[in-house]
């Protein structure tokens, strides 16, 4: 089982399709992280008259969703690196809301939210990409 795609939906309701397969947008999916399972915090206790620890409680911690873009700008089209960056500023604003649906080849469709903590896209290199990274509570 593997990721299709993923749809990226701000508060706004605009909706932006990353494909793994279909460049065409312009973007260039190159890795997604965050996706396994989250490490749970366990409460436990000593007692005087028992060997180890009792189990007190558990919770699971925050979810960090990680996604790396490339550009692949067309200029037939102008569609440069410029406007395809902007573009991706109007879904990953730091701060913001964002919800995520990821599609996979067997047809199953996972959903969360999250918050938008960094989108960096550096100006001055000469490949340039983008490094996304989301907070799920």
């Amino acid at each position: 089982m593997s990721i299709d795609k993923v749809e990226v939906t701000n508060s706004q309701g605009n909706l932006l399709t990353l494909s793994l397969e279909d460049i065409s947008n312009g973007y260039v999916v190159q890795d997604i992280g965050g996706l396994d399972p989250v490490k749970a915090s366990i409460v436990t206790s000593n007692f005087a008259t028992m060997d180890g620890q009792q189990y007190q409680a558990s919770s699971r911690e925050t979810r960090n969703i990680t996604i790396s873009l490339g550009y692949s700008p067309n200029v037939s089209i102008n569609q440069t690196i410029r406007a395809l960056r902007s573009r991706l500023y109007q879904y990953f604003m730091p701060e913001s809301e964002v919800f995520l649906s990821f599609y996979m080849d067997d047809g199953l469709v996972v959903n969360i939210s999250g918050r938008v903590e960094s989108c960096g896209a550096p100006l001055f290199v000469k490949e340039p990409t983008s490094d996304i990274s989301i907070i799920c509570f």
